[in-house]
């Protein structure tokens, strides 16, 4: 006879013949059965056979799985029964897949692949192992880094490359592509995958780079004259306040400045020499330090003159790197009403050239300034210090001329 649910609510352990009370067993037909504990404690079991084998498989707790839903269970795994496979066998593939799609999440692979890439010598210095993972944990991670590296597809790539599109910087979009590229590969290899949802992405997505590197600039004085008065008024601490000082000023790449050593300042000749490792063209450069800069620096010297870098990282953490963000100038920017669209840190040096040139100095000075590097110049021929005395007089021309912007 079939169980009602009064029989099931009021139902007790039994007592075997020597007066103990034991596990007992109740049946409802094919195969499904209420089970009580000597504790009372009551649950569902469907009893089957599966090639040859007497199985057991629990179906849950009652109350909490009631009679009904007890019975649904049990149909739905009868039906798996009469098609000859093993609903505990398939239960348990469900829960290791499951288990692997928790442990395989797209950030575990990501660091999977950013671990062969160094190890194999791809990223062999640490400013590329710390802009790639950057990109990571800026723009990828916080989107997509908990899911499970299979259930991620084209759809779900499309919000974290509409974010950096949203900050105005393209030629970041064109960065990342290849870092996902490389993580889906790298789950293709180890058979997580088997297509590459990058393929499925549409063109329009990521837009073309534009022949700039799409770090815009401001080239209008006026419109420069706002964006300086808006970040000498931008509430901030006192590293990112003398950073805002020194972005326009200096006409330096953002890693540049941000990974900048105590080191290399030599306030007594009013220079900033850095070393070859850290230029794009892998040749030292001598930044002449106008009077301005030289304040600013020796402001930023009493606050962080006790590390090794002009504006050390002030998070802590094991992925926390020693400097501060490349994206802090863009992100007090954007803060101001200045969206990447419009000026970008880097694109200060576009801003600097444009308006330097206008006043009819020689390219030589500006181009050497900014370390444009000709490359048929053989390393023998280079020197740092060419056109030094120039650029020293350009560079305190071009500080003086941001002051009377921003005062004006």
């Amino acid at each position: 006879m079939l169980l009602t649910d009064k029989e099931v609510k009021a139902a007790k352990p039994e007592k075997n013949d020597a007066g103990r009370i034991v596990e007992t067993r109740k049946s409802d037909g094919r195969g499904l059965y209420l089970i009580i504990q000597p504790n009372g404690t009551k649950s569902w079991v469907y009893r089957y056979t599966c090639a040859g084998k007497r199985r057991r498989m629990g179906l849950g707790g009652y109350p909490s799985v009631t009679l009904a839903q007890a019975r649904k269970e049990r149909d739905a795994q009868q039906v798996l029964v009469r098609e000859g496979r093993d609903p505990i066998t398939i239960r348990r593939d469900e829960e290791l897949a499951r288990q692997q799609a928790q442990a395989h999440t797209f950030e575990a692979i990501a660091e999977d692949f950013i671990k062969r890439r160094i190890s194999s010598g791809k990223w062999s210095t640490e400013k590329t192992q710390l802009q790639n993972r950057g990109r990571f944990e800026h723009h990828v991670f916080p989107v997509i880094g908990h899911m499970p590296i299979a259930d991620v597809r084209a759809l779900h790539l499309i919000d974290p490359f509409g974010r950096i599109e949203k900050q105005g910087i393209i030629s970041t979009m064109h960065k990342v592509r290849p870092l996902l590229n490389g993580v889906f590969k790298r789950a293709i290899a180890r058979q997580l995958i088997t297509s590459n949802p990058m393929n499925d992405l549409e063109d329009e997505v990521i837009p073309p780079e534009p022949k700039n590197g799409g770090f815009a600039g401001i080239k209008d004085p006026r419109e420069l004259a706002q964006l300086l008065k808006a970040m000498a008024a931008y509430p901030c601490h006192d590293q990112t306040r003398i950073l805002l000082r020194l972005a326009p000023m200096l006409m330096v790449r953002p890693g540049e400045i941000l990974e900048g050593c105590w080191s290399e300042v030599d306030f007594d000749r009013a220079e900033w020499r850095i070393p070859a490792e850290r230029m794009k063209a892998g040749r030292p450069h001598v930044v002449p330090l106008p009077r301005q800069a030289v304040e600013a620096l020796s402001e930023l010297h009493m606050i962080t003159g006790r590390t090794p870098y002009l504006l050390p990282n002030t998070k802590r953490g094991k992925k926390a790197r020693p400097f501060m963000s490349d994206n802090t100038v863009n992100k007090a920017m954007r803060a101001m009403g200045y969206p990447g669209s419009v000026q970008t840190h880097h694109g200060f040096r576009k801003t600097a050239s444009t308006l330097i040139h206008e006043w009819g100095t020689n390219s030589d000075f500006i181009e050497r300034q900014l370390a444009h590097v000709d490359r048929d110049e053989t390393r023998a021929a280079y020197s740092e210090a060419q056109y030094l005395p120039q650029r020293r007089e350009m560079m305190q021309e071009w500080a003086d001329y941001l002051d009377h912007l921003r005062d004006s």
